[in-house]
């Protein structure tokens, strides 16, 4: 009988151990979904005298899931804590329903970071998978428009009966929105949050893939064993000013190889008295290039900066998240 996807849900679960899938207390996602499918490599053979392929040999596999979402600030620590590290959570002072997490890079040594059994389906057959990553990020701000991206890798799914039902939660979505922004540019980690840019008119961060399959000889392996940290990974991203005079003094930071430290906010709704939901992003930079002057929003002229996240030769920081939100823990 066929099945409509509307009726399908996505339910995850951070794992205790990576790999051993963990399927009690589940959490339904409403702010992001994740649908199942599958990465093969193959070996294909072509025998003398055959026009097709005569053999197809299998050589790797695991899952590679489409991810579709917005920004949300309960649910962006499910990325973060894979793509960034696993957060440190506290409850903020006077909080009761607030929590804060925060997400550290750490940028010369190995990152302690979240691991995930995934369901797709309904009560009558679904799909699970073990050891899911959020394997890259990408962030845009503007007015007008919110961007998200990720990739989510797995070991290979496999079909099950009904998906989890008891114990289940609803993950309540909390979108932010374009209107809470804010940008900051200093010249010190410590002096982040200071001055503000009442210019900005688009920002984004990229954060690529980080992790790679890690996949030995060995016949009780039959996806990736393990995730490595991959040799190559970007950390990238542009910031785009209205062309004033911050914009023709970051020119003077590319000109002397200076960094900027870069401060992305979202200050949304009150969770509890002086307690608001938040998402914040807080970064050291070096920029690769001024680009092009041109028309952006409504005609207005403006400077792109291409940049790339460095360290703080100072502080030894990179790259840091945090979230104020209403999730107990991740």
């Amino acid at each position: 009988m066929a099945k409509s996807i509307v009726n399908q849900k996505t339910l995850i679960q951070r794992e205790t151990t990576p790999g051993t899938a963990l399927i009690t207390a589940m959490k339904q996602l409403t702010a992001i979904g994740l649908r199942p499918g599958y990465m093969t490599e193959t070996n294909d053979f072509k025998s003398q005298g055959f026009k097709l392929p005569t053999v197809i040999q299998q050589t790797n596999e695991w899952g590679v899931w489409a991810v579709e979402g917005v920004q949300d600030f309960n649910h962006l620590g499910f990325p973060l804590g894979s793509r960034i590290s696993r957060p440190t959570t506290t409850t903020p002072a006077t909080g009761v329903l607030s929590r804060q997490h925060v997400f550290t890079l750490d940028p010369d040594g190995p990152d302690t970071f979240d691991t995930y059994t995934v369901q797709f389906g309904d009560t009558d057959r679904g799909i699970q998978a073990s050891y899911g990553i959020f394997n890259s990020l990408g962030i845009n701000v503007q007015r007008g428009s919110l961007g998200f991206d990720s990739t989510f890798l797995s070991r290979t799914p496999a079909v099950i009966g009904p998906i989890a039902t008891a114990g289940v939660t609803i993950v309540a979505a909390a979108p932010t929105a374009a209107r809470q922004f804010d940008v900051w540019a200093d010249n010190t980690w410590a002096g982040l949050g200071t001055t503000k840019l009442l210019a900005a008119y688009e920002g984004n961060l990229d954060l690529g893939d980080k992790f790679s399959p890690d996949t030995p000889i060995n016949s009780a392996v039959t996806s990736y064993e393990s995730m490595v940290e991959a040799v190559d990974q970007s950390y990238d991203g542009m910031l785009r000013l209205g062309f004033d005079s911050v914009a023709t003094g970051l020119i003077t930071t590319f000109t002397n190889g200076a960094l900027k430290f870069i401060r992305i906010k979202a200050t949304g709704p009150l969770i509890e008295t002086t307690i608001p939901y938040s998402f914040q992003l807080d970064f050291c930079i070096q920029i690769r290039n001024p680009g092009t002057l041109e028309s952006f929003s409504n005609g207005v002229l403006t400077l792109p900066f291409d940049y790339s996240v460095v360290p703080d030769p100072t502080t030894g920081n990179a790259l840091a998240a945090t979230l104020v939100n209403t999730v107990i823990a991740y």
